[in-house]
């Protein structure tokens, strides 16, 4: 059975998601890479990274959760819970957002879930070309 992976729409969701276009690819600053674990958690989705737990920020359009299947798409590579997702990114928090808007964001996950840390991923996972896309 194939995996069915439904575009985010706008408004209440598993994770943050902020407008994104791929020209935004070009311009944007260079983000240190990390490594995080994905998780899912009582119909909340986490990054786990290092001892931190937080809530995934990523962009709209390119990430998609299958709730069947409990799989994450990210920029057309497909993630299951407790894989490894490797991409520039930085850990922040929704009371000192070190910069980042959280104010526009496309979807914002429920309030059940623990929105204390915030993980931003921005760019192409590790070994994924433009071109993939």
């Amino acid at each position: 059975m194939p995996l069915v992976h439904y575009s985010s729409t706008s408004g209440q969701g598993l994770f943050y998601t902020y407008p994104f276009n791929f020209s935004d690819l070009n311009e944007s600053e260079i983000l240190q890479g990390v490594n995080v674990q994905l998780k899912y958690e009582n119909e909340c989705i986490y990054f786990q990274y290092g001892p931190h737990k937080a809530v995934p920020l990523l962009p709209y359009g390119v990430s998609s959760w299958d709730k069947k299947n409990q799989t994450l798409k990210y920029f057309n590579v497909i993630y299951q819970v407790g894989d490894t997702i490797s991409a520039g990114g930085t850990l922040t928090s929704k009371d000192n957002p070190n910069g980042y808007i959280l104010k526009g964001l496309k979807t914002t996950p429920s309030d059940k879930c623990n929105l204390d840390k915030i993980l931003v991923l921005f760019g192409l996972p590790d070994g994924r070309a433009l071109h993939d896309k």
